[in-house]
Formats: structure tokens, sequence, C-alpha cells
């Protein structure tokens, strides 16, 4: 009972205890080699998701955003806006699912592009209009914040 007790504190599984009681070398080596590996893995798992709640934390961020965006959401969470922070938020979850996480440090290097004091300001602005247009809008309102956008952005996509 003893020597299950032990065998059974490092995690091996209870279908491999059989072979390992009699077993004074053999497979013993090679089964610690396996659930070390996979116990390193979970280690690594949970310190991954330790950084992350450590990131949304850092960044006053819901769990549900991407945490390499957090901060530069959070510039937006004071918008007049509570509608525009959540299309912000609702955006960046979706472009951050598409880029996955071989993409993820492009897009966060653009949101930090876009969260810089040059152009915070300007974002916001063309935000809140986009934002206002509607049923009432006319072209004019339309073509100028296109162009607002396309001279904004324009420098920071290339």
């Amino acid at each position: 009972m003893i020597r299950l007790l032990r065998i059974q504190a490092p995690g091996i599984p209870l279908e491999r205890m059989p072979d390992l009681l009699n077993d004074f070398g053999g497979d013993a080596g090679e089964l610690l080699d396996e659930l070390d590996a996979e116990l390193a893995a979970q280690v690594g798992r949970l310190a991954g998701q330790r950084e992350s709640i450590a990131r949304l934390r850092a960044a006053g961020a819901a769990p549900g955003l991407p945490p390499e965006l957090a901060s530069f959401l959070a510039l937006f969470a004071a918008s007049p806006s509570s509608g525009l922070a959540k299309f912000d938020s609702e955006q960046s979850v979706l472009l951050a699912h598409f880029a996955g996480e071989d993409g993820m440090s492009h897009v966060a290097r653009f949101y930090e592009q876009l969260g810089g004091p040059d152009l915070i300001l300007a974002v916001a602005d063309i935000s809140e209009r986009f934002s206002r247009l509607g049923p009432d809008s006319t072209a004019q309102d339309i073509t100028e914040l296109i162009e607002s956008f396309m001279t904004t952005f324009a420098p920071v996509v290339a």
C-alpha cells in the first residue's frame, strides 16, 4: 500500500502502476521523463495564464479582451460613448481571433502605433465621428470621414 502511495505521489496514472510495482528501473525512467515533460508543459501554460492575468490587471481590462491589446482599449474606455468603447473592444477581440497567436504581435504593434500620443486623439475623433453616422448623414459627412480616416491611418498601415 505504501508503495502505491509513493508511486501515485508524482502523478503516475493508475493504469501504469501495476507495471511499475515490480519494475526497478526499466520503464520507470521513461515514464518519469514523460511525466516531467507533461508537467513542464502544464507549468508553462499556467505561467502564461498568470502573465495574461497580470497584463489585464495592469491595464484595468476585462478578461475577455486580448491582453496584448488591453492597454490600448483602456484608452477608449474613458470615451463619452460607452457604445464606442464596446464596439472597439468587440472589433479588437475579433481581430485578435483572426490574427491568431502568430499574428498577434503584428496586431499589437499596430495598436501601439494607434495608441501613441500623435494618433490617439485623431483615432478617438474618427471613431466618435463614425459612431455618429446614421440615416441622416450626408454624403459630405461620409466623404470627410473617409478622407480623415485615410489621412490618419495610411502612414500606420504602410
